[in-house]
């Protein structure tokens, strides 16, 4: 028979008997908690025109907008980074814990390589140019983490060091790997250009020495439709290794989320396409869901985007009138006015997005995922030495502005406008930002991120949990195993407008050696809280217990509680043997 979950009161160790927290009590509430608070926290980078930091300015000094409307700070701060290093958590074999024993911000850097949208060719070069960043360029008092980007997963190479030593032995470790860009390029230059040319001069081969004749236009048509089934191909494949990326960006950002201070996410790649309808938050060719959730998820995790194109330096060609002449999807309508089916599969290409031109809409990508976060986008340029310092500087000084914005208006991308008083400073900060009434009590925002925790290789760190294994119970093939996850004080979210309800989701997932799922735990807890129970989960957190059934064997167990009126989320992932 299945053991139904308890909840101890928090004072009580694990060892003693176990109180209901939902006993009754005739306590007066002294707690009231409101659940929809819409702040904004807004980290900003002030320079001089030499690119050095101006430090020393007063909160008078700033003014901050959303749509054109002056907002009124209701708090500043300058933050100068702690160079303290990052100590440990030594917890006993049986604990185990997605929190970092940081209280201060930290002069912290995220490598992250992407080997999903990065070439074979490219991939080596990224390597070397990080490797010459972590040997020359960072400094003793700055810590670096380092990660990988591959299809269906993200990698944690390492965890954040002040070591160059190691992290560069880390980051030869990572091995490079085909890309579906490598299949898409077999046959043709090495260039992303000469590809492109090299596949459009065949059908142009083809079709367009056919002569003038209806016939000839339409196997000219025939053949032009033919070359973009196959992009569109290449494009569906494209579109979601975008998704990959996002979703792996979204997961780092929540691996980082508990940490404090402002984050510099360095990401190494060529890049994927997004349509000029980004900045509006209308996007093309990446799930708009998924990007919003990763444009989200970078912001509330205060993490900065900076781009590096590790394709080379590769100059902006000329736009949709010429696209033709660089996406062997896009007909060659030539000299022939009456060519109307080649004409007609043109339509079409304009209307699937295959007249962009790709290196221009990647850098746009890029140049949005920055500027979105905050960062700084580099293509085009030689000097990556100058945007790696830049990303440590940044992450070491800033200013730290917070107001509260409209719960009303219009849902979706709210910019933001940052002006500093005086002249000669350049100020950078994000962009705007994603609004959605309610956002967070939406079933299927729930599910998806719940999915995403569960899958992913990394904690989760938004909503702080410490987690034990008990004593495993049972002689049988399938034996209890125990366990109690903990949430701090102040963590889990009491609705007190509503009597004082909680709403929390419980989801324990046991995998074997081979991959497979071997034992599952899914609860949701909503219920309300006496009034006593209120000052008791405050100040001293929650406990759940509950177990899993599992066969003597070696287990990765993703544990993810979400708390669904704050949208906060934290998992582990660790390991249990059962003997």
């Amino acid at each position: 028979m299945k053991i139904g979950p308890r909840i101890w009161v928090p004072t009580l160790a694990f060892g003693t008997a176990c109180l209901l927290l939902i006993a009754a009590s005739a306590q007066s509430q002294t707690n009231k908690i409101k659940i929809k608070i819409n702040t904004v926290v807004v980290p900003v980078i002030v320079t001089n025109k030499e690119g050095t930091h101006v430090t020393g300015l007063n909160e008078g000094a700033f003014e901050i907008k959303e749509n054109g409307q002056v907002q009124k700070v209701i708090s500043f701060e300058e933050i100068n980074a702690n160079s303290a290093a990052v100590p440990k958590l030594q917890l006993p074999l049986n604990r185990f814990t997605n929190s970092f024993d940081v209280e201060s911000p930290k002069t912290l850097e995220v490598i992250a390589l992407d080997l999903i949208n990065t070439p074979f060719v490219y991939q080596a070069e990224a390597k070397k140019a990080l490797t010459g960043f972590l040997l020359h360029l960072v400094h003793p008092n700055t810590l670096v983490s380092l990660f990988v980007l591959e299809p269906n997963s993200v990698h944690m190479i390492h965890n954040f060091t002040n070591d160059s030593g190691i992290l560069i032995e880390a980051l030869k470790k990572v091995e490079s790997r085909a890309s579906s860009r490598d299949a898409q390029n077999l046959g043709a230059g090495t260039d992303e250009a000469s590809i492109e040319a090299a596949e459009f001069e065949a059908i142009v081969a083809g079709a367009g020495a056919l002569g003038y004749s209806s016939g000839a236009s339409e196997i000219a048509a025939a053949s032009a439709r033919a070359a973009a089934g196959r992009a569109r191909v290449d494009a569906s494949v494209q579109n979601q290794e975008a998704r990959e990326t996002l979703e792996e960006l979204q997961q780092i950002a929540a691996y980082l989320a508990n940490v404090p201070g402002r984050k510099s996410l360095i990401w190494a790649s060529s890049g994927f396409k997004m349509s000029s309808q980004a900045m509006a938050g209308e996007m093309r060719g990446a799930d708009a869901e998924t990007t919003e959730a990763a444009i989200r998820q970078l912001q509330q995790a205060n993490v900065s985007v900076y781009p590096i194109d590790v394709s080379g330096l590769l100059p902006s060609r000329p736009g949709a009138l010429n696209a033709a002449s660089m996406n062997p999807s896009v007909p060659n309508v030539g000299s022939d006015p009456g060519n109307v089916n080649a004409r007609s599969a043109q339509i079409e290409a304009y209307e699937a997005g295959l007249m962009d031109d790709p290196i221009a809409s990647k850098h746009q990508t890029m140049s949005y995922m920055s500027s979105a976060t905050g960062g700084e986008a580099y293509y085009n340029q030689n000097d990556l030495e100058k945007l790696l310092r830049r990303a440590v500087e940044d992450s070491s000084q800033y200013y730290l502005l917070t107001y509260n914005t409209n719960e009303g208006g219009k849902e979706g991308w709210r910019k933001l406008e940052v002006k500093v008083e005086g002249s000669g400073y350049r100020v950078r900060s994000r962009s705007g930002f994603f609004f959605t009434n309610e956002i967070r009590a939406e079933a299927k925002i729930a599910q998806a991120e719940e999915l995403l925790a569960v899958t992913s290789l990394l904690n989760f760190s938004q909503l702080p949990l410490t987690g034990t294994w008990l004593p495993i119970e049972g002689s049988g093939p399938q034996r209890k195993v125990p366990f109690a996850l903990a949430l701090l004080a102040g963590a889990v979210t009491i609705d007190a407008e509503h009597n004082n309800r909680i709403n929390l989701d419980f989801i324990v997932i046991a995998t074997s050696t081979d991959g497979k799922e071997a034992g599952r735990m899914t609860q949701r807890l909503e219920r309300t809280l006496p009034p006593a129970a209120v000052s008791q989960v405050e100040s001293g957190g929650l406990t759940y217990a509950n177990s899993l059934n599992l066969s003597k064997g070696d287990y990765t167990v993703h544990l993810v509680v979400r708390d669904n009126q704050s949208g906060k989320i934290g998992s582990v992932v660790t390991q249990v043997k059962v003997p």
